[in-house]
């Protein structure tokens, strides 16, 4: 059983799912980025954060359990190869994780998923975001500000409701930084952190989009890390 660190505060994991398969960037969550491969860049950022207690990656991948594991993530289990493909759901992995750390006889009260597609993290941002899941929100999630539309974005990849949203009322899509859920079915309250920073924002799906997060780390864009910086906790 692992317990929590610091009871009798509430438990908090950070879980970062990342398949080892992609098709639009082979190799993604391993590609160098700054001195690490991308996974590094939310392992880091998840243990920077003092409120939480475990950093977790789910993955079906060794070379990435390993490089995980390397930078001072736990790697408590692989996924079975039928939560591998680019059709699972997220909520299918956490789930599984879930499933996975509670056989161990560990049960979080807060789960933040941080996807390391979504590298560019600043210094506090998880400590205010994994503190309003603890004060009361039952779901917080990064996500920018869209103009009019005839269609809102809701938490969740590809999550859409139609038209009909009243006038004036803001439209939000949804980012990896930080999709935080309060485990205790007392708390039902939801709540968008919205993100305006176009480097945060930066999330890596093809090659274009590694090759401007690493022209924004050439160009000195992430002051609170410098190419090249980092490595093995």
């Amino acid at each position: 059983m692992q317990p929590c660190r610091r009871a009798p505060r509430p438990c908090v994991v950070a879980l970062i799912p990342a398949r080892g398969g992609s098709k639009g960037l082979p190799g993604k969550n391993l590609a160098p980025l700054g001195g690490r491969p991308l996974v590094a860049w939310s392992v880091e950022a998840a243990l920077a954060c003092p409120l939480v207690d475990r950093v977790v990656v789910s993955t079906d991948s060794p070379e990435i359990a390993a490089q995980a594991e390397r930078f001072g993530a736990e790697v408590p289990f692989l996924r079975p190869a039928a939560l591998g493909g680019d059709t699972v759901t997220t909520g299918a992995v956490v789930r599984h994780a879930l499933d996975e750390l509670q056989r161990d006889g560990y049960r979080p009260e807060v789960l933040a998923v941080l996807y390391p597609t979504s590298p560019f993290r600043p210094p506090g941002l998880l400590d205010r975001l994994v503190g309003l899941n603890l004060g009361g929100h039952a779901s917080v999630v990064t996500a920018r500000r869209m103009e009019p539309s005839p269609v809102a974005f809701l938490p969740g990849p590809g999550a859409a409701r139609p038209a009909g949203t009243p006038p004036g009322t803001p439209l939000f899509r949804c980012y990896g930084l930080y999709e935080g859920t309060s485990l205790d079915p007392g708390q039902h309250t939801s709540l968008y952190h919205e993100v305006t920073d176009p480097v945060q924002l930066i999330d890596i799906d093809g090659q274009a989009d590694l090759d401007l997060a690493r022209a924004a780390l050439e160009a000195g864009l992430v002051p609170w890390a410098a190419p090249d910086a980092g490595g093995p906790r």
